[in-house]
């Protein structure tokens, strides 16, 4: 089975959770939350940086442990779409989400609308979640027939009516956003973030973005030989035969681990070959760097960066 890592293979969901973890934190230290969410004020005084930011502000601790729950449960997206093609999703549903929050707030002025939060991205993610990835177990609680995917959708709808009308309003746009993505004849579903881009963003974030997968490849170490003839395959049938004090007088011997690139050489995956090569890699230069570095999405981009420097 190859080796999964959430911050390897899910490099996108794990930059949302930084950016919004920290930009939340950053505006409630310095009381700036006014200045960087998207609400009447800055529309009608051309703030225009608040469109950027707003998405990365939650209102409360309470929504920024939700937000990173279901950013964390969304990484299987990113895992079945690739990380570029991912990427591309929410960004576009970002860009779309507060074009529409500006036009509520110019239709009507009069309502204090305060748009903060990544809500449209995660309920743009959420349409794709709720289309595409099966339910794998399926119970009953207090007699409600449920999947594994319920609790899911239930965070999300808390999450949808935790501010009001500008939650409500975030996550019903995300809603749209999400279904515009699937729509035959739009376009919106062949958008990849652009390759320039992402070569520099993994330049510039992959000592953030990325953990070594080796910590997750077993340490085994198998006996060696050192020139025992006890050792020897032919000898093999009489180490069954021998006493109990024997066995274990042999307990302290030596031992060699396996070498590195036999313990990180594993077959590579096909969701994690088509994510790299839909980064703008070959697929043999994907195939070979993912045998190389254990399946591990990320330390196989980084060589792969490193190798075009």
């Amino acid at each position: 089975t190859p080796l999964t890592h959430y911050p390897a293979n899910a490099p996108v969901s794990q930059f949302w959770v930084l950016g919004v973890s920290s930009v939340s934190i950053f505006a409630w230290a310095f009381h700036w939350r006014d200045l960087l969410v998207l609400d009447r004020h800055g529309v009608f005084n051309w703030a225009l940086w608040k469109n950027a930011t707003s998405p990365f502000v939650c209102s409360s601790v309470t929504e920024l442990l939700m937000d990173i729950l279901l950013l964390q449960q969304m990484r299987t997206m990113e895992r079945r779409m690739g990380s570029n093609k991912f990427a591309g999703l929410t960004l576009l549903a970002a860009s779309l989400a507060s074009i529409l929050q500006v036009a509520c707030i110019s239709m009507f002025p009069a309502r204090n609308f305060s748009f903060g939060g990544p809500n449209a991205v995660l309920f743009a993610i959420l349409v794709q979640y709720m289309m595409d990835v099966p339910s794998l177990a399926s119970f009953k609680f207090l007699g409600v027939p449920m999947t594994e995917k319920t609790f899911t959708y239930l965070m999300a709808s808390s999450l949808a009516l935790m501010q009001g009308g500008s939650s409500t309003i975030t996550c019903i746009l995300g809603t749209f956003i999400g279904i515009l993505y699937r729509a035959k004849g739009v376009g919106m579903s062949s958008f990849r973030f652009p390759v320039t881009v992402q070569n520099f963003a993994t330049r510039l974030f992959r000592h953030f973005l990325s953990v070594s997968d080796q910590s997750a490849v077993p340490r085994i170490n198998l006996p060696t030989t050192h020139g025992n003839p006890a050792d020897s395959p032919a000898d093999h049938g009489a180490r069954g035969a021998r006493a109990p004090n024997d066995i274990f007088a042999n307990r302290n011997r030596d031992f060699e681990p396996i070498p590195e690139h036999l313990l990180n050489h594993v077959a590579p995956s096909e969701p994690n070959i088509t994510a790299i090569v839909e980064m703008g890699f070959s697929r043999e230069r994907a195939m070979a760097a993912l045998s190389e570095h254990g399946d591990s999405v990320d330390m196989a981009l980084n060589s792969l960066v490193a190798q075009d420097e």
